[in-house]
């Protein structure tokens, strides 16, 4: 079978050496090493802290790595088909609860540009649930599908490696795993091309066989912010969001991959003063938003804004009250003088250790109140403390977050 191969010279892990032993909690990469293209992304994803960072490197020729997002429909089933002819895999019914999003403006997304979702038991519980999720006029849906779950068999193989149960949703791509570690000696492993969104826990990753990983050479490492890259093969400046990425003015020229999208842009918007750039190339469209105290306040103003579809030239005007930005010191360059990018990099660490709700940290009012709240109670309590809530994951497509399941029976 021809599949989609990506090829990787370095990655990098961080955490645990190979060998350490013991069993692990669990993987979101399944059966194998988990590494990265960008190590300080999955110390903020994971809490991972000053943990050991590796690189890695193939020791006779470059690594290849099953590409999982390019995979087409009918490689799949076919991957699956094998799962199952082997006892790895069995079909079950489920029932798909499905609702819609909003994006960082607050508007509604409809279900064929973004949505969540999360698989049921049952028919009402999927209902009930995906209803919870949609108020506002948000649509949602439930739909009736069949999905391949483990057996017996692959949840042994599974249980070798790791003490938490294996979820339904993530038992397909172990099965493969199973079955091309085997077939195919010429993968190193597997790879999933995500999104760099730390905020919404995602970033590129891959995993190296487990019997595969003797072919690589581990070095300790500590690699610095501005020499690692992006998915596009640029220094990480810029938040990310979703599939747009975020600069300050001042740093349009270190984005050298975004920099003609957004002088053609700025053609079609004359004379506005502009502070901060939103670039999105999936939908071809560029946002100049106005920020005045982008350098004075710790969580600068999203102010109004032209945003032009480079394609078409078309342009419209966006502006909404209350709305801010946060980690400032992701939009500029290494060496910005406009404000102080060490203090901004605290004031993050600080309100990130305290659990915020980052679903929702683009409020000013809710920002402001659980920080008077939170930072004042953390003044005289332990370091160490147990989060007061936790929130039910769900699955988004693109990679914006990790796949859950949520079973009701």
């Amino acid at each position: 079978m021809n599949l989609p191969l990506v090829k990787k010279e370095v990655v990098w892990r961080v955490g645990w050496a190979e060998g350490a032993g013991g069993l692990a909690g669990s993987s979101m990469e399944g059966l194998g090493v988990s590494v990265s293209e960008c190590p300080e992304a999955w110390m903020q994803i994971a809490r991972l802290g000053d943990g050991d960072t590796w690189r890695l490197t193939p020791r006779l020729q470059t690594g290849v790595f099953l590409d999982v997002h390019a995979i087409s429909q009918e490689q799949e089933d076919e991957l699956t088909r094998v799962a199952i002819a082997e006892g790895l895999l069995v079909e079950e019914p489920r029932w798909k609860a499905i609702w819609a999003v909003r994006d960082e403006e607050d508007e509604i997304m409809s279900l064929d540009e973004d949505y969540e979702y999360s698989f049921f038991g049952n028919r009402r519980s999927a209902a009930v649930h995906a209803r919870s999720m949609a108020p506002d006029g948000r649509t949602w849906r439930v739909d009736h599908v069949s999905m391949p779950v483990p057996t017996e068999k692959l949840r042994s193989i599974w249980a070798e490696r790791f003490r938490d149960k294996l979820e339904d949703t993530t038992a397909a791509e172990v099965a493969w795993q199973v079955v091309l570690e085997r077939d195919r000696p010429d993968l190193d492993g597997f790879w999933w091309n995500d999104l760099l969104d730390p905020d919404r826990l995602s970033a590129p990753r891959g995993m190296i066989f487990y019997s595969r990983i003797k072919n690589w050479e581990w070095k300790k490492s500590r690699p610095s912010r501005e020499r690692m890259p992006n998915p596009d093969g640029h220094p990480m400046i810029g938040k990310r969001i979703g599939g747009r990425v975020y600069l300050h003015r001042s740093a349009v020229s270190l984005r050298p991959d975004l920099k003609p999208m957004i002088r053609e842009a700025q053609e079609f918007i004359g004379s506005w003063r502009w502070d901060v750039v939103r670039v999105d190339q999936g939908r071809e469209e560029v946002a100049f938003f106005q920020s005045p105290d982008f350098d004075r306040a710790p969580e600068p103003t999203v102010g109004p804004a032209l945003v032009v579809n480079v394609s078409t030239g078309a342009t419209r005007k966006w502006s909404q009250t209350g709305w801010i930005y946060h980690q400032k010191h992701t939009f500029v360059g290494p060496n910005y003088t406009g404000f102080d990018l060490a203090a901004s990099r605290a004031r993050t660490k600080r309100w990130e250790a305290l659990g915020v709700d980052k679903s929702r940290i683009g409020r000013r009012d809710y920002l402001s109140a659980w920080l008077h709240q939170s930072l004042a109670t953390s003044e005289g309590a332990r370091r160490s403390r147990t989060p007061c809530c936790a929130r039910t994951p769900v699955s988004r497509r693109g990679g914006l977050a990790r796949i859950s399941l949520i079973l009701r029976r």
